[in-house]
């Protein structure tokens, strides 16, 4: 998995590159309906909440997107479906893991990992989040939230999936926008 995304994440600049290329011809939009993005952050001390709202744990992971069904809008505003894939470690900052029907006791300050896939459809952001952007944010606690919806855009779906594991433990738990089990 890991040797995807780096491959993935070097294919990046020249697929963007392509990009743009292949749309500078065209007079009325940056970028047609048809192009798309690839980019990869890096993201540090991301909170990261269970089922009760508290912050369990501190995510650092690297997120490779691929942006599609771009949208220029006559008012100058994008619109997008951003597919993203998480991959990285956790801490645990608190002695519990609260999930939708019940409560697990975790170790404070344990290690684990975590993966994690999702689809975003964005309207209304003043650019579309490309790795020129990303890599202004990376190594940063940026809210996921400013990663894939820059400039005020709004986020109108959201669907995702994550995986966590201590390990050395019996502790996994899923977050999905229908499950959330520990």
């Amino acid at each position: 998995m890991r040797i995807r995304t780096i491959l993935a994440a070097a294919a990046a600049p020249a697929a963007l590159a392509a990009v743009l290329l292949g749309t500078a011809g065209q007079a009325s939009a940056a970028v047609t309906p048809s192009a798309h993005a690839e980019g990869t952050i890096l993201l540090t001390k991301h909170a990261d909440s269970d089922f009760s709202g508290q912050t369990w744990a501190l995510d650092n992971f690297a997120q490779h997107q691929v942006i599609t069904k771009i949208v220029h809008g006559q008012d100058g505003k994008y619109s997008y479906t951003v597919q993203y894939h998480d991959l990285g470690l956790f801490t645990t900052q608190t002695n519990s893991y609260v999930g939708a029907t019940k409560t697990v006791p975790i170790s404070k300050g344990a290690h684990g990992v975590m993966d994690g896939t999702g689809t975003v459809t964005v309207t209304g952001a003043s650019q579309v989040p490309d790795q020129k952007y990303l890599k202004g944010l990376d190594g940063g606690a940026v809210d996921e939230s400013a990663v894939l919806a820059p400039g005020g855009g709004t986020i109108t779906q959201w669907n995702y999936d994550y995986h966590y594991k201590i390990l050395g433990t019996h502790f996994s738990a899923e977050q999905s926008n229908t499950v959330n089990t520990p």
